[in-house]
């Protein structure tokens, strides 16, 4: 049994050698969406560069492109958590140091700032490649 994915529909804006440039218009629930101002999809437009074969796109084609649901996952949570896990072990740190309130803030506010540098380097290694998993031409 294969893994779920989470898909996207995006259409191909410019191709140079083997990168295509893949650009995801904001899907329509987006719009009545809470969370759609601090949320990627609340983006009017996206674009990501992927690497593919040459010659196997041109702009105007239409590219179903997938991650795994498993790894967008783990992605999430090593995003919210690492910032609020820095936060926190300075937070305590300090406390149990017996540093005074606006020390332990300070601290608090040093470890959300080392989290979220330790997030930047999480984020070289991720493991989020998108796949492409179907592509359509446009008729001529």
């Amino acid at each position: 049994m294969s893994e779920p994915m989470l898909e996207r529909e995006g259409r191909v804006i410019a191709v140079d050698g083997d990168r295509a440039t893949v650009r995801f218009e904001r899907a329509s629930a987006c719009g009545a969406c809470r969370a759609a101002k601090v949320c990627a999809g609340g983006a009017p437009t996206r674009d990501l560069v992927m690497t593919l074969p040459a010659g196997t796109t041109r702009p105007g084609d239409t590219l179903c492109v997938g991650v795994s649901g498993s790894a967008a996952l783990r992605a999430t949570v090593v995003a919210y958590f690492t910032p609020l896990a820095g936060l926190a072990a300075a937070m305590g740190a300090a406390a149990l140091a017996g540093l005074p309130d606006s020390w332990i803030a300070a601290a608090s506010f040093a470890g959300l700032g080392a989290g979220y540098t330790w997030l930047r380097r999480l984020a070289h290694r991720a493991r989020l490649t998108p796949v492409v998993l179907d592509a359509r031409r446009p008729f001529s």
